[in-house]
């Protein structure tokens, strides 16, 4: 973290090569990769993210809005892109004429964005709900899929579908939701409509599923250097190593000697049973930091964990460093998780969260570093 900057994300996009590499061998070579980078690339940044994986020969992005696809492109990016959410029809003719693909997801929408495509054309993935209950044509709504697929407005290069439980032990409703979405896709082959993508395996599912019949697989939290669950980390944490790709740090404001009974940050919901040595440390809420770290998260400094004490501030928290093992001093780094700190996913079980979230809370107030 350079000296100018009171917390910083570095963002290793080594790490998030390697990430690719290692999940890319295990994945079968005529399978396209697409790559989820919504969100800000949950929030490691969306261009320098997509431009380290189109040096690697990405297949496919996705993003939620046009605004993040249209980010991409302004910045240079050619490879394909999927919206993976509603675009508002208005834009619709934009999208078309920067390549991007929309994906549909009922008749209704569908006819939405004919109406303001004025004769161009746009090429789409049909999305159908197969058990998630969000977006998506009902599996059984073939025929209306094939009305739109016939609509001479569109292109209809992919269909897919979204597993609601891919990560779990259970396996049961993942295996429910592949079999319709395969009858789904069988049923529309039979009355002539193909796609030239299928994809359904976000990142749990693309190493558990029956990838049969698919031509491209979705990965999102693994790139990122962190497991779905701890059930598909037991799984496959022994094949394919992932590395963190953001590291979140801060610094040491100051060096406090607290005496004993005494209250520690807002409302004193930490006393202090004896002396302490606290470490006032620049991170808060605003940063993204979650208020539920409070009095039982951990950091990590020059090596060691350092509980939080006290309730986290907005750009403020307090840590006890009364049995650090080394003198801590001003300006030292203070890492709140990523490499050579505490796991995201462990970090964000302290909020009672995953590391989807915490990733993606981090402020944009906090520099990304690459």
């Amino acid at each position: 973290m350079e000296k100018s900057h009171r917390m910083a994300a570095t963002i290793h996009l080594n790490h998030l090569k390697h990430n690719y590499r290692s999940l890319r061998a295990y994945i079968p070579p005529g399978c396209l990769v697409l790559a989820v980078i919504k969100a800000d690339a949950y929030g490691h940044g969306a261009v320098m993210t997509a431009k380290a994986l189109e040096q690697e020969g990405i297949g496919y992005f996705a993003v939620a809005t046009p605004d993040e696809a249209f980010e991409l492109r302004d910045a240079g990016i050619q490879t394909p892109i999927l919206i993976l959410g509603r675009s508002d029809p208005g834009c619709i003719g934009q999208l078309a004429r920067e390549h991007i693909t929309q994906c549909v997801y009922s008749k209704e929408y569908a006819d939405e964005l004919s109406s303001h495509l004025q004769g161009g054309k746009i090429k789409i993935h049909i999305k159908v709900d197969t058990g998630m209950s969000r977006l998506g044509f009902g599996a059984q709504e073939t025929d209306s899929i094939a009305e739109v697929c016939q609509n001479s407005c569109f292109e209809p290069e992919g269909i897919f579908t979204h597993f609601s439980s891919a990560d779990g032990e259970d396996d049961s409703c993942f295996k429910m939701q592949q079999d319709l979405f395969y009858k789904t896709v069988e049923t529309l082959s039979r009355k002539g409509i193909t796609f030239r993508h299928r994809h359904a395996s976000n990142s749990a599912g693309s190493f558990r599923a029956e990838n049969a019949g698919l031509t491209m697989v979705r990965l999102g939290i693994m790139l990122y250097g962190a497991w779905p669950s701890e059930y598909i980390k037991k799984m496959f944490g022994d094949k394919i190593q992932l590395k963190p790709v953001m590291t979140l740090s801060a610094t040491v404001a100051q060096i406090r000697q607290v005496p004993a009974h005494t209250g520690i940050s807002y409302d004193r919901t930490y006393i202090t049973k004896k002396s302490m040595k606290i470490a006032v440390v620049t991170a808060g809420y605003a940063d993204g930091i979650p208020r539920l770290w409070s009095n039982q998260g951990h950091v990590v400094i020059k090596g060691e964990r350092c509980p939080i004490v006290g309730r986290v501030c907005m750009d403020m928290l307090m840590v006890d460093i009364s049995h650090h093992q080394q003198e801590v001093c001003v300006g030292d780094r203070v890492i709140l998780f990523g490499e050579g700190g505490v796991d995201a996913t462990e970090a964000a079980g302290w909020a009672d969260s995953i590391s989807y979230e915490l990733f993606c809370r981090v402020s944009p107030r906090v520099p990304r570093l690459y």
